[in-house]
């Protein structure tokens, strides 16, 4: 029935056909992924951007009004001694609000330095944000770690500190919330970041349209990870950032890095 004069023909289209779709299936597959890359170095470039324009926030907010602040402030304490008694109190409290001021643009000028998230490492940036959190008085945080302590390489801690502080920055401006928890997951090549408020939640156009929003997933996305945020009406937000494939700084490295910090530590 097979052995046919046109078999030799028949079984070479064949051949062809399938060796076509699977050129045609390869060179799809090579195509999607070179977009991959060009979106990605598209996306990496506009992080960096952002990252040159915090930078350059930050070292305006340092040099800058941090030193026209502290200049103030020593001249607020001579008008406060010689103040009458009955403007004493007045005197002191706006004494008091310029310390806290002071305070304040210190912590934002760090928090948008890149440098110092390098220097002092994600973990200890992070914990001195909630500590910040807790001093504002606006809402209490908790931070904790689950599993052994790990270092993330540079870029990494940098987006995962990055995603925190917007989602800080949103649970103050909008979740009317009175408490976050901060809890960092580490496994043998996983982590997690989980964030989580009692606030009044997130709408869901927000979540799918807002640019805040938008930022995290792109962070997110620049350390092979992936964000989900879970949201209810009146009960609160969680943001979980979690990357399956994380490449942990080695101890050796860990302690040349923290030797670095050491030698050459800035101050803002």
């Amino acid at each position: 029935m097979f052995d046919t004069p046109y078999m030799p023909f028949v079984i070479a289209i064949t051949f062809l056909g399938c060796m076509t779709i699977s050129f045609i299936a390869m060179l799809f597959v090579k195509i999607k992924k070179r977009e991959s890359i060009k979106n990605k170095k598209q996306l990496q470039e506009l992080l960096n951007e952002k990252e040159n324009t915090m930078h350059s926030i930050a070292m305006e907010l340092h040099d800058n009004i941090n030193q026209v602040l502290h200049m103030m402030r020593l001249e607020m304490r001579i008008l406060e001694e010689h103040t009458l008694d009955q403007h004493k109190p007045l005197a002191t409290g706006i004494g008091e609000r310029m310390d806290r001021l002071l305070f304040d643009t210190q912590n934002i000028s760090q928090y948008l330095n890149p440098q110092y998230v390098q220097n002092i490492g994600f973990i200890p940036a992070l914990q001195e944000a909630a500590t910040w959190l807790n001093a504002t008085g606006r809402i209490r945080c908790t931070f904790d770690i689950e599993g052994e302590r790990r270092m993330l390489p540079h870029q990494a801690g940098l987006m995962a500190f990055r995603i925190a502080q917007e989602a800080i920055r949103n649970v103050l401006k909008y979740s009317e919330a009175d408490h976050l928890s901060i809890i960092l997951t580490f496994r043998s090549r996983e982590f997690q970041m989980r964030l989580t408020d009692n606030g009044k939640g997130i709408e869901k156009d927000a979540v799918n349209k807002g640019s805040g929003i938008e930022n995290l997933y792109q962070r997110a996305n620049i350390i092979g990870g992936t964000l989900t945020i879970y949201s209810v009406p009146d009960g609160g937000t969680i943001i979980l950032l979690d990357v399956p494939k994380m490449q942990y700084i080695s101890q050796l490295d860990e302690m040349t890095a923290m030797t670095s910090y050491n030698n050459n530590s800035i101050n803002l």
